[in-house]
């Protein structure tokens, strides 16, 4: 079993938020980032291995989380992490427990399952409305309220749900790079999310449902702020 463990941050080194905590010496750890200087410092100070992201360090917050959503989604992109055949990407902020994950990789193969996310930690219901309405209080996703609503309105029309049998955060994602599906359904979210904004959970909503694969639901304690 071959495992990598990677976070990413774009922007400006004064809003970084890594939690230096979360380094588990079992597994191979990447940094994935825009500003070459923060990517230097933590390397050399808490262990990743680093990757560069080649787009500008841009101070606006909107922009910078637009930029994460490469590594974040699309972590085929990387030549550095196509040797491995499971990725675990976390928020930057979260601090893992990875004492179950060989466990939870072997669910994944049971079901054949190309992806698995945590339960969304705040979301009320299975609507994806709740998700819309908690994101307008963060400035860096009010900017594109009315992209997002135009979005969401032509999914609807389109026939896609509002609703989901689960609704899932997307701070902490394991993939099974073998599977069939797993770099599919990364550039279909990556898309949906480039034309919607950056709330990524909500596009992430409509584009699995194109999917018949079993999204699963990792542990709850997988992570901790």
């Amino acid at each position: 079993m071959k495992l990598a463990v990677y976070t990413t941050y774009c922007g400006v080194t004064e809003r970084a938020t890594l939690n230096p905590k979360t380094i588990d010496k079992r597994y191979p750890y990447y940094l994935i980032s825009n500003n070459e200087n923060y990517l230097d410092t933590i390397s050399r100070s808490f262990g990743f291995n680093p990757i560069f992201l080649n787009s500008d360090v841009n101070s606006c917050p909107t922009l910078s989380a637009k930029q994460s959503k490469v590594a974040k989604i699309l972590p085929h992109a990387f030549q550095e992490l196509n040797q491995y055949d499971y990725l675990l990407y976390y928020d930057d902020k979260l601090e893992l427990n990875l004492d179950r994950i060989e466990e939870t990789i072997e669910t994944l193969e049971v079901f054949n399952s190309p992806i698995a996310f945590r339960k969304h930690p705040t979301i009320p219901d299975t609507n994806v409305l709740f998700d819309f309405a908690e994101s307008m209080y963060q400035w860096r996703y009010r900017v594109d309220w009315e992209t997002l609503i135009k979005y969401i309105t032509e999914e609807v029309e389109a026939g896609f749900k509002l609703k989901a049998n689960r609704y899932f955060g997307t701070g902490v994602i394991l993939r099974n790079m073998r599977h069939n599906n797993a770099i599919k359904i990364n550039e279909l979210w990556y898309e949906h999310t480039m034309k919607s904004s950056a709330v990524c959970q909500i596009s992430l909503h409509f584009a699995r449902q194109r999917f018949k694969d079993k999204f699963l639901t990792l542990p709850e304690n997988i992570a901790k702020y």
